[in-house]
């Protein structure tokens, strides 16, 4: 999703999960932190939001996913296994969300 009627789409449809491509200026379809906060905001509160991530800094990801912006992380990089304890470690999960981490 990367535009205002994707969102409208999402209402019609009732997908469990959506998706959003952050920071990655390769595709089209990539947005910046902030752009995706404005758009999760108009999300329903049932739809998953997931936030596509290749190579991004720990701090990018864990911030979205501890305002809530995002609900789980799809890691598409080069993420390693200390990558993936530093970003748990900066954004524990929500035991009401179950797993919110996929690499």
């Amino acid at each position: 999703m990367h535009r205002p009627c994707d969102i409208e789409y999402v209402y019609k449809a009732r997908p469990a999960w959506c998706g959003f491509i952050i920071n990655f200026l390769r595709n089209h379809r990539s947005l910046p932190p902030d752009q995706v906060r404005a758009l999760g905001r108009k999300l329903d509160g049932a739809v998953v939001s997931v936030g596509a991530f290749v190579d991004q800094p720990v701090e990018t990801v864990a911030e979205l996913l501890k305002d809530r912006t995002i609900s789980a992380a799809q890691l598409c990089g080069h993420e390693n296994a200390s990558y993936i304890a530093a970003l748990r470690s900066a954004a524990p999960r929500r035991p009401s969300t179950g797993p919110w981490l996929g690499a």
